[in-house]
């Protein structure tokens, strides 16, 4: 989700598929003994302007159906040929 999101952010890439739930975290796991665990918050993901990245989520800009992989293989509207 992360690599998506930076894409996204920036207009490199349009997103397909579903929403997803969002996450802003990076978390580290401790085990306190075999029936206890800890969660440990190590990290935020930031966007470029300091806001909290993936509040909400990721938003695709269109729908992907399982079936539908031929317009997955059309370019997206601003994405420049690099063929001949």
């Amino acid at each position: 989700m992360l690599f998506a999101g930076i894409l996204q952010w920036h207009g490199r890439a349009e997103l397909v598929g579903s929403p997803t739930l969002g996450k802003r975290i990076l978390q580290r796991v401790a085990r306190l003994d075999p029936q206890h665990l800890l969660f440990l918050i190590t990290g935020r993901f930031l966007a470029p302007d300091g806001t909290p990245f993936g509040v909400n989520g990721l938003i695709p800009y269109r729908a992907f159906e399982a079936d539908d992989v031929g317009s997955l293989m059309a370019l997206c509207p601003n994405t420049p040929s690099t063929g001949p």
